[in-house]
């Protein structure tokens, strides 16, 4: 039997690519659209970066913001986030203190960090604080930093509180699913992020 996903990436792949780029870009960025994230990169080839920004355009009032933080011939490397998640994310003792060991001061606006990430970027492909920004634990990322021995593998290597992680790996998943099943459901992309936008702040419900 034909699970979601491929179900899901069997149907959109028969749409336009305009089309396509909406309902694949949604999918992926369903865990910062929901704020469930603060942020992630998503690798675009350089022919479609202007589908991309068509899609960003619709995203205008769901307070998801984008820059493109690395450039390259075949493809830009791009930093979505959630402008209120992010903030409230880096402003955390333990994140401040992981960022100010790496030139980020505490009095810098977003903007600013932000700037600073992608000057970082232009010297490393993924510097080690990107996962500050990601939204993964201090613990995990220090434990990364460090080259301990992690304990778990899913969307990012656990170092810490693995049963907290398993439960935000679930939420990413359920965002996901609730992008597929409304899209395979026949709704169109602005259906779909009101579908989003509704389940925002339940996380502890969903738990």
């Amino acid at each position: 039997m034909r699970s979601i996903t491929e179900e899901f990436f069997k149907n959109i792949s028969r749409l336009e690519r305009g089309e396509y780029m909406d309902c694949f870009l949604t999918y992926m960025t369903s865990p910062v659209i929901m704020k469930l994230k603060p942020s992630m990169t998503i690798s675009v080839q350089s022919s479609e970066i202007k589908l991309f920004r068509e899609w960003a355009e619709k995203l205008d009032n769901q307070d998801i913001k984008h820059v493109e933080i690395k450039s390259g011939y075949e493809k830009t490397v791009v930093f979505i986030y959630s402008e209120e998640t992010l903030t409230f994310q880096l402003e955390s003792v333990e994140n401040k203190k992981i960022l100010g060991s790496l030139g980020y001061t505490s009095e810098s606006s977003l903007e600013e960090k932000l700037e600073r990430l992608k000057l970082r970027m232009t010297m490393d492909e993924f510097p080690h604080e990107i996962g500050v920004f990601l939204g993964i634990p201090a613990r995990d990322v220090v434990g990364f930093i460090k080259g301990e021995e992690c304990i778990h593998c899913g969307y990012w290597k656990v170092y810490g509180n693995l049963s907290e992680a398993k439960k935000t790996f679930g939420l990413y998943d359920l965002s996901k699913n609730i992008v597929m099943e409304s899209i395979l459901g026949g709704k169109n992309l602005d259906d779909t992020l009101s579908i989003m936008r509704s389940f925002r702040g339940k996380e502890c419900s969903l738990q």
